[in-house]
């Protein structure tokens, strides 16, 4: 009957929704009492014309139960319909009107609820109470939602436990909320926090109806507060790991940390390690090394920090293994890098250095030292946490001198003999990577040979680590890379500086050595450590006019990246060296 009667009126000529003289319900009477499933109930209606066909819609608020009444008869204004008779309801209270449907006179019209036309009733007069003494309403299945996090890589919020399957028709709503309140526009299964949220308590709520189901709310238990996503790139390790020396976290990337969303200053805390066991009191940017590290493996848990620390991420450095004194640094106590040269008389001048790329006055620490042709600085040689010289005579005897920490003398013994032949005799520093100070020693044959140091004034096992260093000259061990491994540098016959990188491993890398200058026409190269005190070691050359140069070596910025050159500078710090006979 519904279809012929809709087929009809669209087929009228002069009919559509908006024609004005289409007839409209001006009065809508619900039943006075509450419904009764299965009871007869009526629904009154006047309208302004006379009407041929009717149809109510009846809605539930919450299980979205659709009640419908219909009516047909020949033309009428005034008409009742039982809109229930032994239809079963679900739930007991108030079914709105939400629509009504009217024709009559081959016109038509909807009227929906809130729009309804000049004239008309309003919808809300003819709502339904149904009073169901036997609901038949089932619960939910017990649910609840757990937040789950990414950082994609803002912080990104999500349902770690969706429910599959809900019942038929069912409606879900969704909102977020923060320290209680509703976040505007968050109605989404997921939600990416934005900087308001920081430092906030989060909890989702799932909203639920479905026909001949009670409403439901799931709450998920509180998130947070919530934290930001930091950012941190690479960190490395940077300084000196000698005795002495101080070393410190670096960030290995030009990219400055950062935290999403935006927003704040960061903080720093730092914690040291000592093989992976905290240092007590280590909590500084930088650590001092001292004699107790010896071999054993540093390493700084470095936290960057925002919102009061709620937001942070800590990252740790590669472990760096601690090393006996290195060189003359700190011979007299001080810390700083010195610098021996002896006279023509063989005296031994000690020309302390001010950590600056300056002097301190010189002066005198030792005399008779003319019998010697090779002198040089090991550091720490003894193990007792001062540097040290090594000395070879001319019969190849090699001699320690225990240097005492304060720029003076504890003593001397023989550690050596057939040392004549070496063409080349280097303080090696931890060659081998075992924290004990080493020497490197170039045979009559060219063959580079590592004596390994034990840290307590003798030797262990020496090994060949090179061959075919004929040509070369000038060799010099300084770490040029900031990668905490020595390395050897030498001047080739043509004037430049060749780099070869030592491994860690008491041996070099295998690839082919770089030159890393040119014009090195010096009358002597080496190095003392760090004299200017920017934490990068420097290499010493003094010319045939007898000015001492420094120049300063780019160690720090080259572990940091691969890019960086290995030279920052240089300055000119002494002159009249040339009369000495020895300089190291």
């Amino acid at each position: 009957m519904l279809s012929a009667i809709l087929a009809a009126v669209l087929l009228a000529p002069a009919a559509h929704a908006a024609d004005p003289e289409a007839p409209v319900l001006t009065l809508i009477q619900p039943p006075a009492e509450a419904v009764v499933p299965g009871q007869p109930a009526a629904v009154t209606f006047t309208a302004s014309a006379p009407v041929t066909f009717v149809v109510f819609h009846f809605r539930d608020a919450y299980t979205r139960e659709t009640v419908r009444a219909e009516w047909t008869g020949p033309g009428t204004t005034t008409a009742s319909v039982a809109p229930i008779t032994a239809k079963t309801i679900s739930l007991s209270g108030t079914h709105q009107l939400t629509d009504v449907y009217v024709a009559g006179g081959g016109l038509a019209r909807f009227v929906h609820r809130g729009e309804e036309p000049a004239g008309s009733a309003p919808l809300s007069s003819g709502d339904l109470q149904i009073d169901n003494p036997n609901p038949t309403l089932a619960d939910f299945p017990a649910y609840t939602p757990v937040i789950k996090e990414e950082r994609v890589p803002g912080l990104r919020l999500s349902i770690a436990n969706p429910v599959t399957v809900w019942p038929a028709g069912a409606e879900i709503s969704y909102q977020w909320f923060s320290d209680g309140q509703p976040i505007p526009g968050a109605t989404n299964p997921d939600y990416g926090l934005g900087l308001s949220e920081a430092g906030t308590t989060i909890t989702l709520t799932i909203s639920a109806t479905a026909p001949s189901y009670r409403p439901a709310q799931f709450t998920s238990a509180p998130y947070g507060p919530a934290a930001r996503t930091v950012l941190v790139p690479r960190v490395v390790m940077a300084g000196n790991a000698a005795v002495g020396g101080s070393i410190r976290p670096e960030f290995g990337s030009p990219v400055p940390p950062s935290v999403i969303p935006d927003g704040g200053t960061p903080t720093y805390t730092y914690l040291w390690k000592r093989d992976g066991v905290p240092i007590p009191g280590a909590v500084q940017p930088q650590y001092t090394v001292t004699a107790d590290d010896v071999a054993h493996l540093l390493s700084v848990d470095f936290t960057l920090s925002y919102d009061g620390g709620l937001s942070s991420k800590t990252v740790t450095t590669p472990a760096v293994r601690a090393r006996a004194a290195a060189q003359t640094s700190g011979f007299d106590a001080d810390g700083r890098a010195d610098v021996f040269a002896r006279t023509a008389d063989g005296t031994l001048m000690l020309y302390p250095g001010n950590g600056a790329g300056g002097w301190l006055p010189a002066h005198a620490v030792g005399w008779g030292w003319g019998g010697f042709d090779k002198l040089l600085a090991p550091g720490d040689f003894d193990g007792d946490g001062a540097p040290d010289v090594l000395a070879r005579d001319a019969a190849g005897r090699l001699f320690l001198y225990s240097g005492n920490g304060a720029g003076g003398w504890k003593g001397s013994r023989q550690v050596g003999a057939g040392w004549q032949g070496m063409k080349d005799i280097v303080g090696a520093g931890d060659f081998t990577g075992d924290g004990f100070n080493d020497v490197l020693a170039r045979t009559a044959q060219n063959t580079i040979v590592v004596y390994p140091g034990d840290g307590r004034g003798s030797w262990l096992a020496p090994a060949t680590v090179g061959w075919g260093w004929d040509g070369l000259d000038q060799l010099t061990a300084v770490d040029m890379d900031g990668d905490f491994k020595t390395d050897l540098v030498a001047r080739d016959q043509q004037g430049s500086l060749r780099l070869f990188r030592g491994d860690g491993a008491g041996g070099f890398m295998n690839v082919s050595a770089q030159t890393i200058g040119t014009g090195w026409t010096f009358a002597r190269i080496g190095t003392v450590g760090d004299f200017t005190g920017d934490g990068d070691p420097d290499v010493f050359a003094v010319d045939g006019g007898g000015s001492l140069s420094m120049y300063l070596t780019n160690a720090t910025a080259k572990g940091r990246s691969l890019a960086e050159g290995y030279w920052k500078g240089a300055s000119k710090v002494g002159w009249g060296w040339g009369g000495f006979t020895a300089v190291f």
